[in-house]
C-alpha cells in the first residue's frame, strides 16, 4: 500500500534530506514534473535520525500541496507586481524554502542565510 500524503517523511539522497513526491494527476495539468523534489538542505550527517528534517518535510508537504492548489485556482502567492516576469517554480519553491528555513531556528545554512 503506497504512503498516504499525510505520512510525509524525509528521504536520503545525494547526503541530504528531501521530499519526493509524485505530482498526483489533479495537479499535472499545471506542473509538468512527474516528481516533485525538494530539499530543506539539511545534511544527513547534521541530522542523523532526521529529527529536525521530518518536521520540516512535513511542513514542505503542505506548502507543495498548496502551491498546487493555488496554481490549479489560477493564483501565484509570489508573484510581485513590479516583476511580474520573474515568477516560475524554482523562485516559487525557492521562496517558499527560505521562508520555511527561516521560521526553523538553525536551519538555514549560513552560506544561504
Amino acid at each position: 500500500m503506497a504512503p498516504r500524503r499525510d505520512d510525509a517523511r524525509p528521504l536520503k539522497r545525494k547526503g541530504f534530506w528531501y521530499l519526493i513526491r509524485r505530482v498526483a494527476r489533479a495537479y499535472a495539468a499545471h506542473d509538468t514534473r512527474d516528481f516533485a523534489v525538494v530539499s530543506p538542505g539539511i545534511p544527513i550527517t547534521d541530522d542523523p535520525k532526521a529529527h529536525k528534517a521530518r518536521e520540516i518535510v512535513r511542513r514542505l508537504d503542505s506548502e507543495l500541496t498548496r502551491y498546487w492548489e493555488d496554481k490549479r485556482a489560477g493564483r501565484n502567492r509570489f508573484q510581485s507586481a513590479a516583476c511580474p516576469r520573474q515568477t516560475g517554480r524554482y523562485r516559487d519553491k525557492a521562496h517558499s524554502l527560505l521562508e520555511l528555513a527561516h521560521q526553523l531556528d538553525g536551519c538555514v545554512p549560513s552560506h544561504v542565510a
